[in-house]
C-alpha cells in the first residue's frame, strides 16, 4: 500500500495480537512469500553484513533455512567470522540441523600471490618500484581493503600513464587504521567535516538529516558526490530520498574517532532532534542519539518506545536492553506512566523468555518506585502484575493471591478502579487455573460493574464474557444461558468481533453439546473459529479443544485430530502448556480409537509429562481421561485405571465438563474386568452427574454401558430395552461412533436372544455407518485402520479383506 499505511480493520487486528502470535504470523508471512516467489521460479537469497541483525532477523533467516529443504531456495548468508555476534548461531544451525545442505566458506586473508594480483589490477598501468611494491604487500597482510586504500592515496597524483612511482614517493601507513585517516587528512576541510558528521549519524544515512545536521552552506550535493568519486561513500538510494553509507564500516569508524568527543554529544543531539521531526518512530536510533549526546532525560521516552517496539517483535533481548537502559536513564521528574510502562515492558519482556525471578524483580523494582514516589497507584499495578506473573509462571496461588490482595487495599483506599478491575481480572484467572469457578464468577461480575460505572464498554464486555466462559466451565449451564445473551448484546452493540466469537465457541456451542446437539454445536464452531484464529485470541486454543471433542463423538475423526493438533500448535505458540498437553492426550485417544498405535508411545508420554507442570495443570481433567481412553482402548486395563483415578481426584478448568466421561470409563474399565458391582457404582455416580448438570451428550454411552451391564448380569431383555434406548439417542444426537457400538451390542443381544434374523440387520447397519464415517477420512492408512478395527467391533467382515481373500 502506498506509504506503507495499513486499513484501520488490519490496524485493530494486528493491534490486537499477542506478541508471540504477531512474531509466529509476520514470519510465516515472509516465509510463504519466499515459498511463492521460490516456486515460480529458483530463488538464491543474498543476506549480507548480518553480524549487524537484530535477534527477530536472526530468528526469521533460521525458519528460513528449514524452507531450504522443500523449496528451490538458496541462502547465502554473509557475517564476520566473529563467535561473538549474535549471528554466528546461524552458523552453528546450519551445521547441526541442516548439515546435508550447508557449505560453510570462511574468507580468510589474501596469499601473497593474490595481494600481488589484485595490487596489479587495481594500479591498471601504474607500476610501483620494488622496494614500495614490497612494503605494501607486507603491511597490507593479505587485507584487500588495505589494497584498494594504497591504491586511493596514490590515484590523486598519479595516473595512469604517470609512470613507476619510486619508495620514497610516498609513506605507506604501517596500519589500515593509519592509511585510512592519512585518508580523510587529504581531503579538503569542508569535505572532511562533512564525512565526520556523517560518521556521527551512522553508517547510513539519510541526505536531508546530513544537509540538516551539518549546517553547510556550500554546495552540500556536490560535496557528497565528491565523497562517492574518492571511494569514502556509496549511494544507496535515489531522489527524492536519497540515501548515503560509508563504503566500508572502518572508514566510518575512522572518520568518527577523529571528531572531537564535545563536538561529538553536539553533533549527536541535532541529529535526534532531526530524527524526532522527521522519523519520530526510529524510537532506537532516536535513543541512542540521545544517550550518546549525554541527554539522558530527552533519552528516556525514546528507550520505552524503542522496548515496546523490541517486545511486540518478540526481540526479547533487545527488549531487555531498552527498558533497563531507559530504568537507568530515568530522569527525576519523569512522567510516571512512562516509568510504568519500562518496569511493566521488562516484566513482560522477562515473562516472555520465561523467567519468572527477572519479571518479579522487575515488578519488586516498580513498587519500590511507586512507595519512594507516593504514587499508589503505581504500587496497584506492580502488586497486580506480580500476582499474575507469579500465577501464570509459577502456580503459586497462595502468594499470587497475597500480592492481589494488596493491590485490592490500595486500590480501594485510593480509589483506583483501573487498578480494581485488573484485580478481579487477575483473581478470577488464579482461582479459575485452579477450578475455583464460584469464585471466579463473583470476581467476573465486579468486572462487568467496574466497566459498566466506568463507562468502559471494554472492561465490561469482558467481564461479562469471562462471566459466561467461566460459569460454563464450573457446569452452571443454566446460569451460564441465562447470562450468554446479556454479554452477547453488549459486545455486538461495539462490534467486538473476537467477544462474540468467543461466547459462540465457548459459550453457545457448548450449551448445544451438552444438549447433546453434536451437530449444532459443531456448525457454530465451524464459522466462528476462524475469527479466533484470525485474532489469535487466548481462547482460540480452547476452542479448537472444543471442535475436536465436538468432531470425535460426531464420528469426524479427521477433524478431531486436526483440531487437537491446532490446539497443541496454538498452546505452543501463546505459552499455554495445557493446550499443548490436552492436545497431544486428544490425539492419542483418537489414534488408539481408530487402531494407529505405532505412534503413541512418545505422544502420551510427552502429554503425561506436560501434564504433571504447574501451568499443564489447568486442563489436567481431558489429559487424563483421553490419556485413559487411550489406554482402554489398547487393552492396559492397569495403567488405564492409574490415570482415571488422577482424572477423578484432580480439579481443572474442565472437571465439571469430563467428570460423567472418567465415571463412564471406570465403569467400562469395571465391565471390562468383570467386576459388575464396581461398574454400578460408576454408572449411577455418572447418572447423577448427567442428569443434575443436564448432560445429555453422555446419555447415549451410559445407555450403551447399561446395557453391557444387563448382559453381563444375565438380564437380556433389560439389555435389549435399554441398547434400544441407546442406539435411538446416538442416532438423535449424530454420535456415530457410539452409534456403531450400539448397534453392535444390539446384535448381540438379538443373536443370544435367537433373533438373528435382526441381528444381522443391526449388524448390517453397523457396518453401514462405519462405511459413512470412514467416508469422511481423506487419509488412505487412517481409514483402513479405523475400518478394520470397528468392523471388528460389531462383528462385521470387512467386505474389502473378505473379497480380497
Amino acid at each position: 500500500l502506498a506509504g506503507g499505511a495499513l486499513p484501520d480493520d488490519q490496524r485493530t487486528l494486528i493491534d490486537s495480537l499477542d506478541t508471540p502470535i504477531l512474531h509466529q504470523r509476520t514470519t510465516q508471512a515472509v516465509a510463504d512469500y519466499l515459498t511463492a516467489a521460490a516456486r515460480r521460479r529458483p530463488l538464491v537469497l543474498v543476506l549480507d553484513d548480518l553480524h549487524w541483525a537484530d535477534t527477530l532477523s536472526l530468528a526469521l533467516v533460521e525458519r528460513l533455512m528449514d524452507l531450504t529443504a522443500t523449496e528451490p531456495l538458496v541462502l547465502l548468508l554473509v557475517m564476520r567470522p566473529n563467535q561473538e555476534d549474535l549471528a554466528w548461531r546461524l552458523v552453528e544451525t546450519a551445521a547441526h540441523e541442516h548439515a546435508d545442505r550447508h557449505t560453510a566458506v570462511e574468507l580468510e586473508s589474501l596469499d601473497v600471490g593474490a595481494t600481488a594480483e589484485l595490487l596489479r589490477r587495481l594500479l591498471g598501468g601504474l607500476e610501483l618500484d620494488e622496494g614500495l611494491r614490497t612494503q605494501v604487500l607486507d603491511r597490507a597482510g593479505g587485507n584487500p581493503l588495505f589494497v584498494e586504500e594504497i591504491v586511493h592515496a596514490l590515484s590523486p597524483t598519479h595516473s595512469e600513464d604517470a609512470g613507476r612511482v619510486a619508495t620514497d614517493e610516498i609513506s605507506v601507513p604501517p596500519s589500515l587504521t593509519g592509511l585510512l585517516t592519512a585518508r580523510l587528512d587529504r581531503l579538503d576541510e569542508s569535505a572532511r567535516h562533512l564525512a565526520q558528521v556523517a560518521s556521527v549519524i551512522g553508517r547510513e544515512f539519510d541526505a536531508e538529516v546530513l544537509a540538516a545536521v551539518a549546517d553547510h552552506d556550500d554546495d552540500l550535493e556536490g560535496q557528497v558526490e565528491g565523497l562517492v568519486r574518492d571511494g569514502i561513500l556509496e549511494r544507496r538510494g535515489h531522489r527524492p530520498r536519497a540515501s548515503f553509507a560509508f563504503r566500508h564500516p572502518l572508514i566510518r569508524e575512522t572518520a568518527y574517532s577523529t571528531v572531537l568527543l564535545r563536538t561529538r554529544r553536539e553533533l549527536h543531539g541535532r541529529v535526534a532532534r532531526q530524527l524526532v521531526d522527521r522519523d519520530p518512530e526510529a524510537s532506537a536510533e532516536i535513543a541512542h542519539h540521545f544517550i550518546d549526546a549525554d541527554e539522558p532525560a530527552a533519552a528516556f521516552p525514546h528507550l520505552v518506545a524503542a522496548g515496546r517496539t523490541a517486545v511486540r517483535s518478540m526481540a526479547l533481548s533487545d527488549a531487555i536492553r531498552f527498558f533497563s537502559a531507559a530504568l537507568d536513564h530515568r530522569p527525576d521528574d519523569a512522567d510516571p506512566e512512562l516509568v510504568l510502562a519500562a518496569h511493566d515492558g521488562l516484566g513482560q519482556a522477562y515473562a516472555l523468555v520465561p523467567d519468572l525471578t527477572h519479571a518479579s524483580a522487575a515488578y519488586q523494582s516498580l513498587l519500590e518506585f511507586g512507595k519512594r514516589s507516593g504514587r499508589r497507584h503505581l504500587e496497584v499495578a506492580a502488586l497486580n502484575r506480580l500476582g499474575f506473573s507469579t500465577a501464570t509462571l509459577a502456580a503459586d496461588w497462595d502468594q499470587a493471591m497475597a500480592y492481589l490482595r494488596s493491590a485490592r487495599i490500595i486500590a480501594e483506599e485510593i480509589h483506583d478502579e483501573d487498578g480494581l478491575a485488573e484485580y478481579h481480572m487477575n483473581a478470577c484467572l488464579v482461582n479459575a487455573l485452579q477450578g475455583n469457578f464460584d469464585t471466579s464468577v463473583e470476581h467476573d461480575t465486579e468486572v462487568a460493574r467496574i466497566g459498566e460505572t466506568a463507562g468502559n464498554e471494554t472492561v465490561r464486555i469482558v467481564g461479562l464474557l469471562r462471566r459466561t466462559t467461566n460459569l460454563v466451565a464450573g457446569g452452571r449451564y443454566d446460569e451460564a444461558a441465562a447470562g450468554f445473551d446479556d454479554a452477547w448484546q453488549a459486545a455486538r452493540e461495539v462490534q467486538h468481533e473476537e467477544a462474540l466469537a468467543v461466547l459462540e465457541c465457548n459459550g453457545r456451542a457448548v450449551l448445544r453439546l451438552r444438549d447433546g446437539d453434536v451437530a449444532g454445536a459443531m456448525e457454530l464452531l465451524r464459522r466462528h473459529l476462524p475469527t479466533l484464529d484470525r485474532f489469535a485470541s487466548f481462547y482460540a486454543a480452547s476452542s479448537h479443544h472444543w471442535m475436536a471433542q465436538t468432531a470425535r463423538l460426531a464420528g469426524d475423526v479427521e477433524t478431531a485430530l486436526a483440531a487437537y493438533a491446532a490446539a497443541e500448535r496454538l498452546g505452543r505458540s501463546v505459552g499455554q502448556p495445557h493446550a499443548v498437553c490436552a492436545g497431544m492426550a486428544g490425539r492419542a485417544h483418537v489414534l488408539a480409537r481408530c487402531g494407529l498405535t505405532s505412534d503413541l508411545g512418545e505422544l502420551r508420554a510427552e502429554a503425561e509429562a506436560t501434564v504433571t507442570t504447574p501451568a499443564g495443570e489447568f486442563y489436567s481433567s481431558s489429559t487424563w481421561t483421553d490419556l485413559a481412553g487411550a489406554s482402554l482402548q489398547l487393552g492396559e486395563l492397569d495403567r488405564a485405571e492409574r490415570e482415571l483415578s488422577v482424572a477423578l481426584e484432580t480439579s481443572s478448568m474442565t472437571t465439571a465438563w469430563e467428570r460423567p466421561r472418567i465415571l463412564l470409563d471406570h465403569a467400562r474399565l469395571a465391565l471390562v474386568r468383570h467386576e459388575p458391582a464396581d461398574a454400578t457404582g460408576h454408572l449411577e455416580a455418572a447418572r447423577g452427574e448427567i442428569a443434575t448438570k443436564g448432560l445429555r451428550v453422555y446419555e447415549p454411552e451410559l445407555f450403551v454401558l447399561d446395557g453391557m451391564l444387563a448382559t453381563s448380569e444375565g438380564r437380556g431383555a433389560d439389555a435389549i430395552t435399554v441398547l434400544r434406548e441407546a442406539e435411538r439417542a446416538a442416532a438423535e444426537s449424530g454420535q456415530q461412533l457410539v452409534l456403531v457400538e450400539a448397534l453392535g451390542r444390539l446384535a448381540d443381544a438379538r443373536d443370544r436372544a435367537g433373533d438373528l434374523g435382526a441381528a444381522r440387520s443391526l449388524r448390517e447397519r453397523a457396518r453401514s455407518v462405519v462405511e459413512e464415517v470412514a467416508g469422511r477420512i481423506v487419509d488412505e492408512e487412517l481409514r483402513a485402520s479405523l475400518r478394520e478395527r470397528q468392523f471388528a467391533g460389531v462383528g462385521v467382515v470387512d467386505p474389502d479383506a473378505a473379497g480380497s481373500g
